[in-house]
């Protein structure tokens, strides 16, 4: 079997949690020490080797999945990662893996998404392990038993019984209640959004029913120019699968849930939500059933509250009932459209060579300044780099800096500080076995992250800077 991992994402449904550049699968939920995209990997290196493994997801993303790939230890080294040039939906982005591998025809392919939460990983296995006995004539989906009417996500009718699970008599779009209800009464399933298909099978259904999908990949196609021939996305159900007279589907043996709102996160705490779950401090009085999530470690009190879902990045505080959490999708756009144009900067934010904290932050004025807590991890190093408009002083609070300002470079231990102009090239890197903590201090008229200007960088992030060398 080879594996395809899908790690796009908007970022929308778990507000202010998720966001553009970091969508959930990569979010530590309470009580968890792995993400939803680490676990995903580590379902498909408990049946294949990592070579046979290619996440694909947006440039943005990249840095994500080498972190998260990177903290999984020397197994997951080999898992290969393709960023597509601009997002068009799931189809191409299987198309995308088809071309940039070596997987010849005959293989079986497992799609997966990754921000998916699945309990049972036996039972998954064994599912998955009788799709692949009908892979190579039918496009095998897996059904998961409704436990409530929900309207967020497709339902499949089931047809006749085949030797492996059902053929697919039709899909239904996302219901109203009433419908959903009906549905489940009728005995359909959700649309889980995992697919399991020979790889002959599928260039041959696409072929037939996504042309323009078939066409844009052609041998002579870059990469490139195939994304650039595609002027909408397309998804792999409304593609293909829906179209097709080929599809079977196998009722779910594993708990399964796409975690597409906050009420959602139930089915990840067995006892529900009877006690808050936080990573924030909490007081919580003549009150049950809150979900409250805290990144800021200040005091939280909810006084005679029920049902309620409390989010707290610093930045954002989301306060909703639990039954309207599904409109929390609609919040960033909202966001966007205001007056204020909100932007999608975290308080808390990863990078490639670590992690930052925006401890304090005023722009807009002449005097603008903001502070964070920078940590980089072990052997790693920011890109060498400039900013137009903005000083920066460092404060090393522990481990030891190596710090290059245009061709000079030293160590700076820490209760030692350094000082970087606007327009010097400069560089920070650590070079020791533990992490490097920083204070650094930014001052100028502009202390945004836009005004960075790259000439080297580790990661693969562009250089617009190198034209000026």
């Amino acid at each position: 079997m080879k594996f395809v991992i899908l790690a796009g994402g908007s970022g929308t449904r778990l507000w202010p949690l998720s966001r553009e550049y970091f969508p959930k699968q990569f979010i530590r939920f309470p009580g968890r020490q792995t993400s939803l995209f680490q676990d995903t990997v580590r379902r498909c290196l408990e049946t294949t080797e990592p070579e046979n493994i290619l996440v694909v997801a947006g440039l943005n993303h990249c840095f994500l999945i080498r972190s998260d790939l990177e903290e999984m230890g020397p197994g997951a080294e080999g898992v290969r990662i393709l960023g597509e040039p601009c997002s068009r939906n799931t189809l191409p982005a299987l198309w995308a893996a088809l071309r940039e591998t070596p997987w010849g025809r005959g293989e079986v392919l497992v799609v997966l998404p990754s921000d998916h939460w699945i309990r049972g990983d036996e039972e998954f296995y064994e599912n998955l392990r009788a799709a692949t006995r009908i892979a190579h004539s039918r496009l095998v989906i897996f059904g998961i038993r409704p436990d409530r009417p929900h309207t967020g996500y497709g339902y499949i009718a089931p047809g006749k019984p085949l030797e492996t699970g059902f053929e697919v008599e039709s899909f239904r779009e996302k219901p109203d209640e009433k419908k959903a209800t009906e549905y489940i009464e009728r005995g359909f399933l959700w649309n889980s959004g995992m697919l399991v298909a020979g790889t002959d099978l599928l260039v041959e259904e696409t072929r037939e029913h996504a042309p323009e999908i078939h066409n844009a990949f052609r041998e002579e196609n870059t990469l490139e120019e195939a994304y650039g021939e595609l002027k909408k996305g397309l998804s792999i159900d409304y593609g293909i699968l829906e179209k097709s007279g080929n599809v079977a589907v196998i009722p779910a043996d594993f708990q399964w849930d796409d975690l597409g709102s906050f009420d959602a996160l139930k089915k990840m705490y067995p006892d529900g939500w009877g006690c808050s779950r936080s990573e924030g401090r909490l007081l919580q009085m003549d009150g049950q059933n809150n979900l409250v999530l805290s990144e800021t470690g200040r005091k939280i009190v909810l006084l005679g509250q029920t049902g309620q879902v409390v989010v707290d990045t610093g930045d954002c505080l989301l306060v909703c009932p639990a039954d309207r959490a599904q409109m929390v999708g609609q919040v960033p756009e909202a966001l966007r459209n205001s007056p204020e144009n909100e932007l999608e900067e975290r308080i808390r934010d990863r990078r490639p060579w670590g992690e930052y904290t925006v401890l304090e932050a005023e722009s807009g004025t002449e005097h603008a300044h903001k502070v964070k807590r920078i940590r980089v991890r072990p052997g790693k190093r920011i890109s060498y780099q400039k900013h137009r408009y903005r000083s920066e002083h460092w404060v090393v609070l522990s481990g030891t800096a190596r710090v290059t300002i245009g061709e000079d470079t030293s160590d700076v231990a820490a209760g030692e500080s350094v000082f970087v102009r606007p327009g010097q090239l400069h560089r920070l890197e650590n070079p020791g076995p533990g992490f490097l903590e920083i204070i650094e201090v930014q001052m100028g008229s502009r202390v945004d992250e836009e005004d960075i200007v790259r000439f080297d960088d580790d990661f693969g992030r562009p250089c617009s800077g190198r034209d000026e060398l």
